[in-house]
């Protein structure tokens, strides 16, 4: 399908462009190499140790060294409206969040994932609720090379087109994204609870 004319239908006072207008799309992990495991390391976060709310399985992810989670730390950063985005392999397309790197967990984040984080001109929740779009999975899919190890590169996902409206449109699409957000976090919180 192409996006583009789905984009040519908005109201007249949205707009279009490329997600690196409105984000940060970091490659946590370039060189792609995994890095060394070690027996009492940090935690080294692939798709598979994170889930949606940013709940991480900490113990069973591949742990490295302290050099690798420092070079990390100061090669990008993770907020609460940080978003991870699944780039490679059968999980391209899947959105996770990422813990707070506040507190006692260190941890890095491998290169099957993209971390996209918000820039000022556009409100974090109404971006993650295009990333989880339709339209824009559409985009990323038609992206995608390789037949033994699919993926899709960090240039291409920089380029993605997400539609703009207006900055109180962004803000109401926003707030209303961030309450179901929010209800569905703590209700699987509770749910966890009971099944404990």
């Amino acid at each position: 399908m192409h996006y583009e004319k789905i984009f040519s239908k908005l109201p007249s006072d949205w707009s279009v462009d490329t997600l690196d207008q409105y984000a940060e799309i970091i490659d946590p992990h370039p060189s792609h190499r995994a890095p060394a495991e070690v027996a009492n390391g940090y935690p080294f976060l692939g798709i598979g140790d994170l889930d949606y709310y940013g709940n991480a399985t900490f113990d069973a992810a591949r742990h490295v060294g302290l050099e690798i989670i420092e070079e990390h730390e100061r090669s990008y950063k993770i907020t609460e409206t940080s978003i991870g985005y699944a780039k490679m392999g059968n999980t391209i397309g899947k959105v996770v969040s990422f813990p707070s790197r506040q507190g006692k967990t260190r941890f890095a984040v491998s290169p099957a994932l993209s971390v996209i984080n918000p820039n000022e001109k556009i409100h974090p929740y109404y971006l993650r609720a295009v990333v989880e779009s339709a339209a824009f999975w559409g985009q990323v899919n038609g992206k995608i090379t390789g037949s033994t190890r699919p993926s899709i590169g960090i240039q291409q996902l920089r380029k993605i087109l997400i539609p703009i409206p207006p900055a109180d449109v962004q803000t109401q699409i926003g707030e209303m994204w961030k309450v179901i957000y929010d209800k569905i976090s703590v209700n699987t919180a509770i749910n966890d609870n009971l099944a404990a």
